[in-house]
């Protein structure tokens, strides 16, 4: 679907309003912790999207963990949507992402060297398609490693979505 265009005088509805100028945004109210290296749902980042929609996507991911144990993610989407994006996040060296300009998809799994007691923070921008169906992006995250020391992904990290089409 393309972007409605309205004309001189068009009222707009609470429709047009909330589906074309208000982005979706999902806000982490709380610390999530884990100690495993499989990938489960996050709590509170996750979205609804409609069906035969583009979106521009963008998350603020904040986190802590040791190096040892680091963070790997993925993204879940509705049957038929494809999600492509770039995640921005320095850590020096030749090691994880090393703020390289490496498109993901939502069926990759990235993962990111720990730094604590550090908080890092990795920022991602890109593009979500729906097909048919519409649904729920979500993000799956676990330990790059299982460690005995947690994994925090932190309050306020956020998940951000603009209709575009």
């Amino acid at each position: 679907m393309s972007v409605p265009t309205w004309s001189v005088g068009q009222v707009l509805t609470a429709s047009d309003v909330n589906t074309w100028l208000v982005p979706a945004e999902a806000v982490k109210q709380n610390d999530q912790s884990t100690t495993s290296a499989s990938v489960a749902n996050d709590n509170e980042l996750l979205l609804s999207v409609a069906a035969n929609a583009e979106y521009r996507f963008e998350c603020w991911l904040s986190w802590v963990g040791v190096v040892a144990a680091g963070i790997q993610w993925t993204w879940t989407v509705p049957s038929g949507a494809g999600l492509v994006y770039q995640p921005l996040h320095n850590e020096g060296g030749g090691t994880g992402l090393n703020n390289s300009a490496t498109t993901y998809a939502d069926t990759d799994t990235v993962t990111a060297v720990g730094t604590s007691p550090t908080v890092a923070a990795v920022l991602m921008k890109g593009t979500l398609q729906t097909g048919s169906s519409s649904g729920t992006i979500r993000l799956k995250w676990g330990q790059g490693t299982a460690n005995g020391s947690a994994t925090h992904v932190r309050s306020l990290s956020c998940l951000e979505l603009q209709r575009s089409g």
